[in-house]
């Protein structure tokens, strides 16, 4: 099985257009507030299980609609460029041009990749594949699978609402999402499941959750704009009686995928509810970890989420009455 990569560009032909336009952050990093918590970007802890980087959610690109999906500015050798925050990434990759520009060859590492206010990414596993045109455009590079960020001990909070990626001992990241609002994953449901992407370990994150009253098995996907439900599947059935707003395509590393776009579904994870204009798509059923849908950054970005290296916490703030 080829590694999976969920970056997700919606070429919209939708009546609405992406509804929040998102501005990239400044050169330094505030405080984060989470909850009635102020969380710092230093002190405390060793450095070594402190590090902080800002999301972004534009390239270099002039003129451009902002990005769907958060961003993380870095290097792959000495070749600037940004790489798409996914967990819906089965690994770490790099486009095939900047690799072959930054002389990365196969079996590659993430030792020649280095984010901005971060480091470099150790010495893991590194995929070189051909991302699409249209993301290349916006000068995107490669795609980081946070949940593979990780060492024993600590955990990666991709902070999407205050627009941030830290690393922190786990028990001060659990503390923060705690703090952040609804915790969304109860404690059995907070396991990765373990797929083969590739001959690497890929790590899927997956909420059991309810579209429409229908269960559903949700992949959390901030490498995809939209959330959306398989058509074949009861969810994406039940989604499909709402309003049709129009079509959508959505161009990842691998295929293209027309989605139908329903307005205005009830999306439920636990105590947590909200409703979301909604694709409904051709797709199957995920052989290994069992999800018919993805929440996407539509949803995701008044969300934080938290992986170590054994397990995975995603917190929500209360949707706005």
């Amino acid at each position: 099985m080829k590694p999976s990569f969920s970056a997700l560009w919606l070429v919209n032909v939708t009546l609405a257009t992406l509804a929040t336009l998102l501005s990239a952050c400044g050169e330094t990093t505030p405080p984060v507030k989470t909850g009635g918590t102020v969380i710092s970007a230093g002190g405390g802890a060793s450095e070594a299980h402190r590090k902080t980087a800002p999301l972004v959610f534009e390239a270099k690109t002039a003129g451009k609609k902002p990005f769907p999906f958060a961003l993380v500015a870095g290097k792959v050798g000495d070749q600037p460029t940004h790489f798409i925050v996914d967990t819906g990434a089965s690994a770490h990759a790099i486009d095939a041009s900047i690799a072959a520009a930054a002389d990365v060859a196969s079996p590659a590492k993430t030792s020649s990749i280095t984010l901005d206010e971060w480091g470099p990414l150790g010495d893991r596993p590194l995929a070189i594949i051909e991302l699409p045109a249209r993301l290349k455009e916006h000068g995107i590079g490669g795609v980081i699978a946070p949940q593979q960020l990780a060492d024993a001990g600590d955990a990666v909070v991709v902070d999407l609402l205050n627009r941030q990626m830290r690393l922190r001992p786990k028990s001060t990241a659990w503390t923060e999402l705690n703090d952040f609002g609804v915790v969304l994953t109860p404690p059995e449901q907070r396991k990765f499941c373990a797929v083969d992407a590739g001959g690497m370990q890929g790590l899927v994150l997956a909420v059991d959750g309810t579209i429409e009253g229908e269960p559903a098995r949700l992949a959390i996907d901030t490498g995809a704009g939209r959330t959306r439900v398989i058509e074949g599947s009861k969810a994406g059935a039940k989604a499909a009686t709402h309003p049709v707003l129009g079509r959508s395509m959505a161009v990842g590393a691998a295929t293209d995928v027309a989605a139908s776009i329903h307005g205005g579904v009830p999306i439920a994870v636990g105590a947590w509810a909200t409703t979301a204009d909604v694709g409904v798509a051709p797709g199957e059923r995920h052989p290994q970890c069992g999800y018919e849908g993805r929440i996407g950054m539509d949803v995701l970005s008044q969300c934080a989420v938290g992986m170590a290296t054994d397990e995975f916490l995603l917190a929500c703030r209360a949707p706005s009455k």
